[in-house]
């Protein structure tokens, strides 16, 4: 979920120059202040100081952008083990509020309409251990969701995680899955008023009894 935190104009400053110290060190003085301050050109070209500086951070910025993981939807398959890994990053938001959170490689809830759906290529028939990734805060906990596929479906409940930040993996029942493509999806089992939310869901892992 995201925080919004409001920050003393005094403060804002020193936090920028702190952000400068660590990302570009080369260019801090340790009075406060930036090279391109003092009027020493920060770039090797004819650009004007600021605006090297400028053009830097939104290199960084791209590159940290690239690194943080992006939201693909795409048909699970089974690795050797027969295990299906159900992650944020292949799986289908679908609902007028729900989010993918790059920074937290996991769906946000907001409306108890949304859902997320995986597309699922089950290798061997049998019953699945379903393992459940999520984080809620506390006041947000205990709403009832359902993991459903092909008829078969999990009734659980969001206990505690301890916060918005803080991921639990655990263990939530078993399902049977049939051989073949199916589609599964995790949703709230009721409504919630507008404004709550369900959970922050990171991963959904299917692990096949008596592999």
């Amino acid at each position: 979920m995201i925080l919004a935190l409001r920050i003393p104009g005094t403060i804002v400053p020193k936090v920028i120059h702190l952000i400068l110290l660590i990302a570009m060190p080369d260019l801090c003085r340790a009075d406060g202040g930036t090279d391109f301050e003092a009027g020493v050109d920060p770039g090797s070209d004819s650009r004007p100081p600021e605006r090297a500086v400028v053009e830097r951070f939104n290199l960084m910025s791209e590159a940290t952008v690239q690194r943080d993981t992006i939201n693909k939807p795409e048909l699970v398959r089974a690795g050797k083990d027969a295990v299906l890994l159900l992650t944020a990053e292949n799986g289908r938001g679908v609902g007028p509020e729900i989010k993918y959170m790059p920074e937290w490689n996991a769906f946000g809830w907001f409306e108890s309409t949304d859902h997320v759906e995986w597309d699922v290529q089950v290798k061997k028939s049998g019953e699945y251990e379903a393992y459940l990734s999520w984080s809620v805060s506390d006041e947000e906990a205990g709403k009832p969701f359902l993991l459903e596929c092909g008829g078969e479906s999990i009734r659980g409940q969001v206990d505690r995680s301890g916060s918005w930040e803080t991921f639990r993996t655990e263990k939530i029942g078993s399902i049977r899955l049939t051989k073949g493509r199916q589609k599964v999806v995790f949703r709230p089992a009721s409504s919630f008023e507008k404004g709550g939310a369900l959970l922050d869901l990171r991963e959904i892992k299917l692990v096949r009894i008596g592999n």
